[in-house]
């Protein structure tokens, strides 16, 4: 009993370990944070009243689409977002372009999505 088990079978890890879904749930509140948090208050609106309503059907595809998104700092992302500036090409995929015709003035008044 070298190892302080009655026995050397090996740990059923599997058992405690977290299901795909609890993992999605925890990256996609991760992403949450991470968007709405951004560091001005118009990224903070945008990006995280974006990722809001989109996070919770997100694909895998499309989640890492907007982690690698998130790399980038907030000033970019909302420039390029607003057209301030243009969104360099590795950028412009299908969750970025869903980004730019996002409605923030319905996320601030709480109007619903029609």
């Amino acid at each position: 009993m070298i190892s302080g088990r009655a026995t050397d079978a090996p740990l059923a890890f599997h058992a405690i370990a977290p299901s795909m879904g609890e993992l999605v749930e925890k990256r996609r509140k991760r992403l949450l944070y991470q968007a709405t948090y951004r560091g001005f208050k118009e990224a903070d609106l945008l990006i995280g009243g974006f990722a809001k309503a989109n996070l919770g059907s997100m694909t895998k595809a499309e989640l890492d689409e907007f982690e690698a998104l998130l790399e980038n700092s907030d000033r970019e992302i909302y420039d390029w977002a607003m057209g301030k500036h243009e969104a360099p090409a590795h950028i412009v995929g299908p969750i970025f372009k869903r980004m730019q015709q996002f409605d923030i003035a319905k996320t601030i008044h709480g109007i619903p999505k029609d």
